[in-house]
């Protein structure tokens, strides 16, 4: 019901035989009616909000878990924490793009009038292929990395405080 055979098995597949170094993949969107939302664009854009929201409260939680485990010196649950703090992180940051059908496009379109709101919508029928060309091209060092690398560091100054 939620597996898409490009995007949870194809996509993976190719990015693992190229030899990338990133491999990503993705199910069946969960479909929202933008139109049934009572407070209009700003729900819009709270909806769009809510995956990246979840991936950085994933990422406190494998904070907390880090924590115990250093505490309880337990090494597999420390390395499990650091790669979900990691994984969470760059999957709230890549989500923010701003390229359909990620969550970031759906927050520029909502802030966006009506009429551009519509054409830059136009974009989502080539947004697999941006996304591709960008991991090809190497885009994602540039506009991911760096902000994950941001994040990292807030989540490293936490656990000095708190661990």
């Amino acid at each position: 019901k939620h597996i898409d055979p490009v995007g949870t098995i194809a996509i993976p597949l190719l990015l693992l035989i190229s030899s990338s170094g990133f491999i990503f993949g993705w199910a069946k969107p969960v479909p929202i009616n933008f139109n049934a939302l009572r407070s209009g664009k700003s729900g819009m854009i709270w909806v769009a909000l809510a995956g990246p929201g979840a991936n950085l409260f994933m990422a406190v939680c494998w904070l907390l878990i880090m924590i115990l485990a250093i505490n309880m010196n337990i090494a597999v649950l420390i390395e499990m924490g650091r790669i979900g703090i990691m994984v969470n992180c760059v999957l709230a940051v890549f989500n923010l793009l701003p390229i359909p059908p990620l969550d970031g496009s759906r927050v520029i379109s909502a802030l966006l009038p009506n009429r551009l709101a519509y054409q830059y919508n136009q974009l989502e029928q080539y947004g697999l292929f941006i996304l591709l060309g960008l991991m090809f091209i190497g885009g994602f060092n540039y506009l991911v990395l760096p902000v994950v690398g941001i994040l990292l560091s807030w989540f490293q100054f936490a656990l000095l405080l708190l661990g």
